[in-house]
């Protein structure tokens, strides 16, 4: 039985996520020493905030979702494959991953597919949305893709100074 998806629920996930993105950055900028992964941590749970704070005036204007037979027959799938397996869809499994993470590698890689994985997200819920939203959507999407870039150079950067200190 295909059931309608409500755009309700795929903004209160899209809430959920920059939630914990936002507690991911946060708790784990307090776990390292080195000042530049504190400060890009910091940066980025300050516009995961924004985020939050986006979907829920979002949600407020109760947009319109453009119902469609792909959409209506992946409802299913999306409830319960992608919502369970998104990486930060659930807080108690970010606050798990969060103390799991030891090192700055760890840390970024993680980032990196939480990240991803949001844009994977957000490019789906653009395509089924029919009012002027889908431009401030592209927007974050667009922000949440320099996220991972800044992450990767801060990966980069990381470990050339890595090997930089093991050849001292």
């Amino acid at each position: 039985m295909n059931k309608e998806i409500k755009g309700e629920d795929i903004l209160d996930f899209a809430i959920e996520i920059e939630m914990n993105g936002y507690a991911f950055y946060t708790e784990t900028a307090k776990k390292f020493d080195n000042l530049k992964t504190i400060k890009l941590f910091h940066l980025l749970a300050e516009q995961e905030l924004k985020h939050e704070m986006f979907f829920k005036q979002l949600k407020e204007k109760r947009p319109n979702f453009d119902s469609s037979e792909t959409l209506e027959a992946s409802y299913e799938i999306f409830k319960k494959d992608f919502l369970q397996t998104y990486m930060f869809g659930d807080s108690g499994e970010t606050s798990n991953r969060i103390k799991s993470v030891a090192t700055v590698e760890e840390a970024i890689d993680l980032a990196i597919n939480f990240e991803k994985d949001t844009v994977v997200l957000y490019s789906s819920i653009k395509k089924h949305i029919t009012d002027k939203n889908q431009d401030l959507i592209e927007k974050i999407i667009n922000q949440e893709l320099s996220h991972i870039g800044r992450l990767l150079e801060l990966r980069k950067n990381y470990n050339q100074e890595f090997t930089q200190d093991e050849d001292h």
